[in-house]
């Protein structure tokens, strides 16, 4: 079976990376929205990926097919307001999820990159468990 629910529609959706129970509650959330389905595995009828970070295969290739990746919460928020939300807001940051090490640099440089960073990023960069070398 490599469906749940209806056949494929405006929202069919693939779910990567997630632990299962957040899996489960979301695929439940689906079903209870009109025009929902989830296709077990990602293939032509998907037309969206729901995961919570960048680093994984199915990402890459969904965007490599020019399927929207979208953050788990986008189901939560349509089912929250019973009816698909806009996608807007949810689709990953390029770097959404995953850890960057800056590594080898002085101190002046290294304040520098993570100010860098976070200006890019719009996000607070944290240091690493016991500061960083110099």
């Amino acid at each position: 079976m490599t469906s749940i629910g209806n056949k494929p529609t405006k929202y069919t959706i693939h779910f990567s990376s997630l632990p299962e129970g957040e899996k489960e509650a979301l695929i439940k959330a689906v079903q209870t929205l009109k025009g929902g389905a989830v296709d077990i595995d990602l293939k032509f009828t998907t037309r969206f990926v729901v995961c919570p970070r960048v680093d994984n295969p199915k990402y890459r290739h969904a965007k490599y097919l020019g399927i929207p990746v979208l953050r788990p919460s986008w189901v939560t928020d349509s089912a929250i307001n019973n009816d698909w939300v806009s996608i807007d807001q949810y689709q990953l940051d390029v770097f959404e999820g995953i850890r960057i090490g800056v590594i080898g640099f002085r101190k002046e440089d290294y304040d520098e990159i993570v100010s860098y960073w976070c200006l890019t990023l719009e996000r607070t960069v944290r240091e690493p468990p016991g500061g960083c070398c110099q």
